[in-house]
């Protein structure tokens, strides 16, 4: 992955369940969203979006995305 260096701000998407909350951590930041209430693809999964703040170092980042899911656990992804 590539990320949007400074003065831009890269911005993280991906699919979840609808009106989740869904926390992202780069290196030492955490952000969090939101998903939207209404669906975005056929099987019912919403978009959830973070805005990272400028980057002006390079890499590595390390990027982890945590959404609970509708059964009650959490579903992480590095």
């Amino acid at each position: 992955m590539v990320l949007q260096r400074a003065p831009h701000r890269a911005v993280i998407w991906g699919f979840g369940s609808a009106n989740k909350l869904t926390t992202l951590q780069i290196n030492t930041k955490t952000y969090t969203s939101i998903s939207r209430v209404e669906p975005a693809n056929n099987i019912g999964e919403s978009i959830w979006s973070i805005s990272l703040d400028p980057v002006s170092d390079e890499g590595p980042y390390n990027i982890q995305v945590t959404q609970p899911l509708d059964n009650d656990t959490l579903c992480t992804i590095t």
